[in-house]
């Protein structure tokens, strides 16, 4: 009998003694790559549109100056190929095939809380929804990310593939409260060409006085669109390139059937029902706008839904078909 325990004793110091080993790996920074001595792997850090499907043992530790990260296995993957940090971030083995998502073949889409990294709130398995997704992000209209706090929603849209089960290809879905309109300026309307857009991207023209207020800080912005709210006068906020990498900021309020600066400061005074500006305060604050003129205006309404690729930068506008699917699947959890 203490033959027996002594054996069992050494056999599960052994196991021990084992598993202490395969985890003492150790990645270095070497030459561009993180290099790991023990199994004679080069590494090299993987674009954070990847993510790891699920998280399997501890593997190895890399090591980048004071700084220690423990680095695990990947299920349905060789540690040899392809690691995870905790947070998911991906290594791969210099040399190892990255697939595009066209070369992913993907079949499913799952739509996942920002901020929480294991909750799903739906999937899309449908072929032809898989397909209207992936093809209106590649084929859709681009257009600049929107800014603002305005959103209503950002989460993540994790794209699978049976080619590559241990992979996701990571895109964010954002959906604003207003719609997101878009304004151009044209001098001669009778001659400006109208960008390439698709049916269900509004576009009008109209004409308009506007007043042009150039703002240096968010205070003096928040005062103008006060002012406009109170009055109930239409603005805009405008950031305008200088062309040198510089932007200058507007408060743009618009008006319609006027044909004057003085019109305008007069509209705004009449319906201005705050005491906290006497009515010579606010002509005087009204009075020098950057640029007061009639202009003509074409305004594109792509509407609130937009695929965004954090890594490119690209937006594409989108229907309501991802926001349908959120809507009528319970969130669930997702196996890491």
């Amino acid at each position: 009998m203490k033959k027996l325990i002594a054996f069992v004793l050494c056999a599960t110091m052994l196991i021990a003694s084992l598993t202490l080993i395969s985890c003492n790996k150790t990645l270095e920074y070497k030459d561009g790559y993180y290099y790991c001595s023990k199994n004679g792997v080069s590494y090299q850090l993987v674009s954070f549109e990847y993510y790891p499907v699920a998280i399997g043992k501890e593997y190895a530790t890399l090591k980048d100056g004071l700084t220690e990260t423990k680095l695990y296995e990947i299920q349905n993957a060789a540690p040899e190929r392809w690691l995870a940090t905790e947070n998911g971030e991906l290594f791969c083995a210099a040399g190892e095939k990255i697939p595009t998502l066209d070369e992913m073949n993907p079949d499913g889409i799952m739509i996942c809380y920002e901020s929480v990294a294991t909750i799903s709130l739906a999937s899309i398995t449908d072929a032809e929804d898989v397909d209207y997704v992936l093809n209106n992000f590649k084929n859709g209209d681009q257009v600049e990310y929107p800014v603002g706090d305005d959103k209503e929603s950002f989460l993540k849209l994790r794209i699978s593939s049976d080619k590559y089960p241990w992979l996701y290809y990571n895109l964010s879905y954002v959906e604003f409260v207003n719609d997101v309109c878009e304004y151009d300026y044209p001098d001669n309307i009778d001659s400006y060409e109208y960008r390439n857009v698709s049916d269900d991207v509004v576009v009008t023209v109209s004409y308009e006085f506007e007043c042009r207020y150039a703002v240096s800080s968010d205070a003096e912005e928040e005062k103008y669109i006060d002012v406009a709210e109170r009055s109930g006068t239409r603005y805009i906020k405008l950031k305008k390139s200088n062309g040198d990498g510089t932007f200058t900021r507007y408060v743009i309020y618009i008006f319609n059937d006027v044909e004057s600066k003085e019109e305008c400061v007069d509209i705004v005074v009449e319906n201005y029902k705050s005491g906290s500006m006497t009515e010579n305060a606010l002509r005087e604050f009204l009075g020098t706008p950057a640029v007061a003129e009639k202009v003509n205006v074409v305004e594109y309404n792509y509407g609130k839904y937009f695929i965004y690729d954090r890594a490119s930068g690209k937006c594409v506008k989108t229907n309501e078909l991802i926001h349908s699917y959120t809507e009528k699947t319970p969130a669930t959890e997702v196996a890491e």
